[in-house]
């Protein structure tokens, strides 16, 4: 099994199957596929004309998958060696976005390093990030936790009515 394939399996069992909370700004979600995502990617699931509740419900598994790897996937991750690191900042992307999962690396790689902007806090994943996160990788994962949870945190502390979230969004976090 490859980064890619191992990598999806993780975000797919983590996110579950159908979740319909009315707070969840994404809206309707199957396998963490967001109604509010397959309507930006103007993904349509069962071809009705049109891109509403029905077609996160009718979202296949196989379906996911190809959204997960065309979307969130990106030729970069290719290149790096550990497994659980590249799992780890894919998932992150998942939840908030390449960019800032990119970030939460950058920012992981200070700390870890102790040079601040060793890496440029771009949320490019380019060939710095690359060599860091093969140099350093799953060493990586502890400052990287630490980011990804201060964000949450920083997300209830700005809408308090994600505070339903934070305990789901925290075992995510420390989980892998």
């Amino acid at each position: 099994m490859n980064n890619c394939d191992a990598a999806i399996d993780y975000v797919i069992k983590s996110e579950g199957n159908l979740e319909d909370n009315l707070l969840d700004k994404g809206g309707i979600t199957k396998y963490g596929i967001s109604l509010k995502l397959l309507q930006s990617i103007n993904y349509h699931v069962n071809n009705d004309g049109v891109i509403d509740k029905q077609d996160v419900i009718d979202l296949t598994i196989p379906q996911a998958r190809e959204i997960y790897k065309d979307i969130f996937w990106l030729p970069e991750y290719e290149k790096v060696s550990n497994t659980r690191l590249i799992t780890y900042i894919f998932d992150s992307a998942v939840n908030e976005s390449n960019k800032q999962a990119h970030k939460f690396f950058q920012r992981a790689t200070w700390a870890f390093t102790q040079k601040l902007n060793y890496i440029e806090d771009d949320g490019i994943f380019g060939d710095l990030s690359i060599r860091a996160a093969n140099s350093y990788g799953i060493m990586l994962l502890p400052a990287m936790r630490a980011e990804r949870a201060g964000y949450y945190r920083s997300i209830v502390n700005k809408d308090l009515s994600q505070a339903i979230f934070i305990n789901g969004w925290l075992n995510r976090t420390y989980a892998l």
